[in-house]
């Protein structure tokens, strides 16, 4: 009859999705989310790396220009009580061999010169989940420190002696090198 209310048998009215249809999507999509994931993960890990990395060049090269700005050679100082707890600092003294620069303590670390507004500059492994630094090596004397000559922004020993000196940075089994020639 005309009018009447349609057949649940009748295909033509059918609407919304059966278990089975639902099932196959829910597991279509947790194959592809599981595939993902992963890759995501280590997107993140890579992205994490790169900014340490990148972030200490960066000191490495603020260092360098403020040595020349502020006419007093800039000492890189790094620290690190285990390789998953490190920091980077910059500090100006007149004894830098063994600068006065510890970055875990945040008011330890910093430029005093007009030209730097007392400014804090310091990187911390916090910033940085999971990055481990290892092979700190600039030269005998003070392994662990590079220092910037104010007249030729240079990266040298007390002595005058060219430093050369690098760094590594890791996660996972993903690793890069900070190099200063």
């Amino acid at each position: 009859p005309k009018g009447a209310p349609p057949s649940m048998n009748n295909d033509k009215f059918h609407n919304g999705f059966t278990l089975l249809e639902l099932i196959i999507s829910m597991t279509i999509a947790a194959i592809l989310m599981g595939i993902a994931i992963p890759a995501l993960e280590s997107f993140i890990q890579n992205k994490r790396l790169i900014g340490a990395a990148e972030n200490v060049q960066a000191q490495l090269q603020h260092a360098q220009s403020e040595a020349i700005q502020i006419g007093q050679d800039v000492h890189v100082v790094f620290t690190d009580t285990s390789p998953s707890n490190w920091c980077v600092g910059l500090d100006v003294d007149n004894t830098p061999e063994t600068p006065d620069c510890n970055c875990n303590t945040a008011t330890n670390c910093g430029i005093s010169a007009p030209v730097s507004s007392n400014r804090l500059l310091f990187l911390r492994s916090n910033q940085f989940k999971n990055v481990l630094i290892s092979n700190i090596s600039f030269g005998a004397a003070a392994g662990k420190t590079v220092t910037f000559n104010s007249v030729r922004a240079t990266a040298e020993t007390t002595l005058g002696t060219a430093r050369n000196g690098s760094l590594q940075l890791s996660i996972s089994n993903k690793s890069m090198q900070v190099n200063v020639s």
